[in-house]
């Protein structure tokens, strides 16, 4: 997943804020909400940049995030930041557990980030992830990149779900040679909702090649869920059927290579769902499966399919036209948006108009076109 350090605030290096007197002031500057500091993965360079802006200018700041650095501190060196809500690790290595007792620094943190990049040491893991350690109900936000060095395991989820008893939104990134298989004897299990029983927001990234038990492993409660993000390579049928058991769910996103339409199909008489964005290398819908599907879930208000590359079948002449007219008189506050990013072919269809534009042909495209007309 991208990440953007600017997201956090103000970037400060150990040099512009010894070195410039009107920066470290500004930096100080209670108008200043969020903080970057970035090491240079030195251990005297990047201890020395965090015991001082930390202590200068910490007890104001709402958000910090740590890039690129090497955190080695005790925990007594680091001030108490009462107003800290979002701690945000990014391409960092924690040879300390020091930064993980959050309760002992930044008491009232509702946001932890453990973005790309992010190594811990054994003692620093195993202090995190202990049961004994202390527990973080405030905390309503958790984010973990397993990327680079973890495995994903029912006991790592059991524990963060003991360490984080209110958590409404997780957002997870598995390593890329995660696979979670019908056929491997440890995946075999049925689903039961057992973890984040408060979970409103989900997201995964799993690009792994076999992931058909995915869901049906990590356990993470569905009950309360609104809003869920997938990204990976397929869109396997037992996901489908995960998701088509949300009952509470109002925003769905799909990002895949290839998304198997056949199963979309399949998710029908969500009742409470408002919004759904499905981006993927190909789409293969008809337009008659575009309106098939908004029919199928009456309350949905958004639809956004987006395809890198063209799907020239795909012709919305006037006998689809009459559909979608159709369509919008059912469902006056229905939008949907159809965008073949290759030859940057749209489609626009609201109560008020049905738009196609083609700002430029590919090889097999047929001629340019633009073509509206108001329903």
């Amino acid at each position: 997943m991208g990440y953007s350090e600017d997201s956090d605030g103000l970037e400060v290096t150990l040099e512009n804020y010894e070195k410039d007197v009107d920066f470290r002031n500004i930096v100080r500057s209670e108008c200043i909400t969020g903080l970057v500091l970035k090491g240079q993965q030195k251990e005297a360079e990047d201890n020395k940049l965090m015991e001082e802006v930390m202590r200068d200018c910490g007890e104001t700041k709402a958000k910090i995030c740590f890039a690129y650095m090497l955190h080695t501190l005790p925990v007594s060196k680091l001030p108490v930041l009462p107003s800290l809500k979002k701690l945000t690790f990014y391409i960092s290595i924690l040879n300390s557990d020091a930064l993980l007792r959050f309760n002992d620094w930044c008491p009232n943190l509702t946001e932890i980030h453990f973005k790309r990049g992010v190594g811990m040491s054994r003692e620093a893991f195993e202090t995190f992830t202990s049961i004994q350690s202390a527990t973080y109900p405030q905390v309503i936000t958790f984010e973990f990149d397993m990327s680079d060095d973890y495995d994903l395991t029912r006991d790592f989820l059991a524990k963060m779900d003991k360490k984080f008893p209110s958590l409404k939104c997780f957002d997870l990134t598995l390593s890329y040679d995660d696979e979670f298989s019908a056929y491997d004897p440890q995946y075999q299990v049925s689903y039961q909702p057992l973890y984040f029983k408060n979970l409103k927001k989900l997201s995964v990234s799993a690009f792994g090649n076999q992931i058909d038990k995915l869901f049906d492993y990590m356990a993470v409660s569905n009950i309360k869920l609104k809003e869920f993000k997938f990204m990976g390579m397929t869109t396997p049928s037992e996901m489908i059927s995960w998701i088509g058991n949300c009952k509470a769910l109002s925003k769905l996103t799909l990002a895949c290579p290839h998304i198997l339409e056949d199963g979309l199909m399949e998710l029908k008489d969500m009742h409470l769902l408002r919004e759904v964005h499905f981006e993927a290398k190909h789409i293969h819908w008809e337009p008659e499966e575009i309106v098939e599907f908004a029919r199928n879930n009456k309350r949905l208000k958004v639809m956004n399919i987006e395809s890198d590359r063209k799907n020239n079948s795909m012709k919305f002449d006037w006998k689809f036209k009459d559909k979608f007219d159709e369509l919008m008189r059912e469902r006056r506050k229905l939008k949907i948006k159809v965008v073949f990013h290759e030859g940057e072919r749209k489609i626009n269809v609201s109560e008020t108009s049905f738009s196609e534009t083609q700002l430029y042909d590919t090889p097999d495209s047929d001629d340019n076109e633009s073509d509206s007309y108001r329903l």
